[in-house]
């Protein structure tokens, strides 16, 4: 979708711009399931850009106004816990994410729409980690961004980005021995994978070990970026 690839060209507005217009096409032909999925879609490139309120107000909708599917709901629940954590309301944004894990012990239905198949264990500890970074708490994010890192083995751009939670993480945390563990795995996916959403992070963390980090990390940082 154009959509899709606008959002991880960091082309953000653009992004949210086609998928409201996606949206209003898909509500006038009744496509329901489509409809949840670009409403997902506008909520994950809010959460991106920081529109906390916006986010929380589409995942609200999905979740009290409408009788969404199981999975959908999960994804919503996920979606409304990185808006909340943007926010600062911990105690909310962690009550979500536990509703959404105890939600992954529920059984896929019927109506539980194809492009769902991406929330799994991996992404709920990919998004309570990043959830935890926004409330400023690396220390209990950490355990969750390992966990996802671990898991992902696709060689591309999900595991990049897991990869690099981890060692944004790490980093905050001034782990710095840690935080050269994480660095050969992106080495490779560097090469083929163009994400600039992703470079975009991965650049802010460089400079972030370049500010605070001890110089060997900063060029081994840098070496594997740059290859």
């Amino acid at each position: 979708m154009a959509d899709w690839l606008l959002h991880d060209a960091a082309r953000f507005r653009e992004a949210r711009s086609t998928l409201a217009e996606a949206h209003t096409l898909a509500r006038l032909a009744g496509d329901t399931p489509l409809e949840w999925f670009i409403l997902d879609l506008i909520a994950m490139v809010d959460v991106h850009t920081g529109r906390a309120g916006e986010a929380f107000a589409i995942t609200d909708e999905m979740l009290t106004g409408r009788q969404v599917s199981g999975r959908v709901a999960l994804m919503a629940r996920v979606r409304r816990a990185r808006s909340l954590a943007q926010a600062g309301d911990r105690t909310r944004a962690l009550d979500e994410l536990e509703r959404a894990t105890g939600g992954l012990q529920d059984p896929i239905h019927a109506n539980d729409p194809a492009f769902t198949w991406w929330i799994n264990a991996t992404e709920v500890a990919l998004h309570t980690g990043e959830a935890l970074l926004s409330l400023g708490d690396p220390r209990a994010a950490l355990p969750h961004l390992q966990q996802s890192s671990t898991a992902s083995r696709d060689g591309g751009r999900r595991e990049f980005g897991n990869v690099l939670a981890e060692l944004t993480a790490l980093v905050q945390l001034g782990a710095w021995r840690e935080a050269e563990a994480p660095l050969p795995r992106l080495e490779p996916i560097l090469r083929t994978v163009t994400s600039s959403r992703t470079r975009v992070r991965l650049r802010s963390t460089l400079r972030a070990i370049d500010r605070d980090g001890p110089a060997w990390l900063a060029d081994t940082a840098h070496e594997v970026a740059s290859g």
